[in-house]
């Protein structure tokens, strides 16, 4: 039982730490578009979060990506959903990356139907 309140308190308290704006942020009705961002660069820590900030800071959503370590360079291919009005703006946060050549792709909505987004997924040993 004491198992069972310390993971309560623990999902309380991080459910806690989500504010209202970034609950609303993923619920735009704007028509949006699908990119790919395709990254090359010196390989240093944290690439990949920079860039999910990025993408998320103008309201995207990432979908599927791929990463690989060539020598000692990072590459990164990723699939997001963007608001269209936003990818002048994306396009230029990504351009200020330090040490990274970054292109985007506009591409058609993807095949596999899954919509691009960001989530979390808790799985519980047990049911409520």
């Amino acid at each position: 039982m004491l198992e069972w309140q310390l993971i309560t308190n623990m999902f309380v308290s991080s459910l806690a730490s989500i504010t209202q704006p970034q609950a609303l942020r993923c619920l735009s009705t704007s028509h949006t578009s699908n990119l790919i961002i395709n990254a090359v660069g010196e390989d240093r820590l944290g690439i990949v979060s920079e860039i999910t900030k990025h993408v998320t800071g103008v309201g995207g959503n990432v979908g599927e990506s791929r990463a690989a370590k060539l020598g000692s360079h990072f590459s990164l291919m990723m699939l997001i959903q963007v608001p269209s009005e936003k990818i002048t703006a994306l396009k230029a946060d990504l351009a200020t990356m330090k040490d990274m050549n970054v292109s985007t792709f506009e591409t058609s909505t993807p095949k596999s139907g899954v919509t691009p987004r960001i989530g979390c997924m808790f799985l519980w040993p047990f049911d409520f």
